[in-house]
């Protein structure tokens, strides 16, 4: 080999272990820095999950204390719509201390009998009447505590999500404002509607002696076929909101106020909102759904006072009408709204 040739061969040789260290030092370089890549990935998916946990937490928390709302705020009005339909039913209480007086005569005239017939008859209608409106208001009221609480909630979850208490803070009057439209439901709605079912209610029961004994099944088609009545195509439309030219005077006479009340573009978007749920097509089944499980709570707190009839041919419990007039004691809890975001916020 001659000397330019080794010189060449050596050049090499040395470029070659030059090039060894520097690959190593490149994967080590590359390895490190996918190593970081890697380790501030997986603290980004921590810090996500984190957040989402924080969230859903946030979101639970605010859902629960929804749900508590809707109860407390249901309960605080039940003793003002209990008193709206004593009012419209007071007869109720006056035919009951009548019957009592003539309880005491131990013979009674021709007049007096017809008198105390007349009397049941009444206890009868009314009776009825004001256990069925009691059932409808106390499910529209609750169903509309849901709605209005449910977007309030939401409003407030996102609010708190971006940092906007500040807000939240400008709006509280809003809110009153919007929350008092369940005055509508208790001093309106249940007049229109305690009108309507005892109508109906005179026209089922008409012709139907006290004495009679009724099965168990009889007294449910005779509810049924009021709510058939009732509950025509849309009918729940006026049930929760008044009509929009009426708003701003429901508002007024709701907050007692003796000056006109104007509706700010806030209020007026919770109240356009409320009705979109309103009119979307899953609100009907949904609302048909609680009417029913209410009135199926009721029957059957009627089922126990059912006593064997031997008249009956298949000795179905029975109990003569008069004893079948009854308050509801209890509604079932009702199924809360979907809890979730709404775009424009």
């Amino acid at each position: 080999m001659t000397a330019p040739e080794n010189s060449h061969s050596q050049l090499s040789m040395t470029k070659t272990e030059s090039k060894g260290p520097t690959i190593s030092i490149a994967f080590i370089l590359a390895f490190t820095w996918l190593f970081r890549l890697i380790k501030r990935r997986l603290l980004e998916l921590q810090q996500e999950r984190a957040q989402r946990n924080r969230n859903n937490e946030l979101i639970l928390k605010c859902f629960n204390q929804y749900v508590r709302d809707c109860n407390y705020t249901t309960c605080s009005l039940l003793p003002n719509l209990e008193e709206k339909l004593k009012s419209y039913s007071s007869a109720v209480e006056e035919i009951t201390a009548q019957l009592h007086e003539l309880s005491k005569t131990k013979v009674l005239m021709a007049d007096e009998k017809l008198r105390k017939l007349e009397l049941w008859n009444q206890l009868k209608v009314v009776g009825f009447a004001r256990t069925i409106t009691a059932v409808y208001v106390v499910n529209i009221l609750h169903v509309f505590e849901h709605i209005q609480l449910s977007i309030l909630a939401r409003m407030n979850y996102v609010h708190q999500v971006v940092n906007e208490r500040e807000k939240i803070a400008t709006d509280l009057e809003t809110e009153r404002f919007y929350l008092t439209f369940s005055w509508y439901i208790i001093n309106v709605v249940s007049l229109k509607l305690y009108t309507r079912i005892q109508s109906e209610v005179e026209k089922n029961l008409d012709g139907i002696s006290l004495k009679t004994m009724l099965p168990f099944i009889k007294i449910c088609e005779l509810i049924q076929n009021v709510r058939d009545a009732i509950e025509i195509k849309s009918w729940e439309n006026e049930c929760f909101l008044p009509k929009e030219s009426e708003e701003a005077l429901v508002l007024q006479n709701g907050l007692g106020s003796l000056d006109s009340i104007h509706l700010t573009k806030h209020l007026k978007g919770l109240l356009n909102e409320t009705r979109d749920i309103l009119s979307h097509p899953d609100f009907h089944p949904t609302f048909t759904n609680t009417l029913n499980s209410s009135f199926g709570l009721f029957t059957e707190s009627l089922y126990p006072h059912f006593r064997k009839s031997t008249s009956h041919e298949n000795n179905e419990p029975s109990l003569p009408l008069a004893h079948n007039i009854s308050d509801v004691d209890e509604i079932h809890a009702f199924s809360a709204l979907i809890f979730t975001a709404y775009e424009e916020y």
